[in-house]
């Protein structure tokens, strides 16, 4: 079994409403497809994922990650906190 995303890019939301790319970006990646809505109990926590040096992760194979499956990517900056998330829903390789 096996699946993929397809690719994003990971960047901050600046003061002025305008995006920054973040290279290298560590990216937490959890699947929530059975999650609660509101706590996020449930979710399942799989491998994290580099950006490359783009602020890109780019389409993703994913071994043991069912096709239909919805994965929520997380990402902070810990100079100041600045955060982002993402999802996207896995399909078939």
């Amino acid at each position: 079994m096996a699946s993929k995303v397809t690719g994003l890019e990971v960047k901050y939301t600046d003061d002025d409403i305008s995006t920054t790319p973040v290279p290298g970006a560590t990216v937490e990646v959890r699947d929530v497809t059975d999650a609660d809505p509101v706590t996020g109990a449930g979710a399942i926590r799989l491998d994290d994922i580099v950006a490359d040096g783009s602020g890109v992760i780019p389409t993703t194979t994913l071994a043991g990650v069912a096709v239909g499956r919805l994965l929520r990517f997380t990402w902070k900056r810990e100079s100041d906190g600045r955060s982002g998330t993402a999802l996207r829903t896995t399909v078939a390789v």
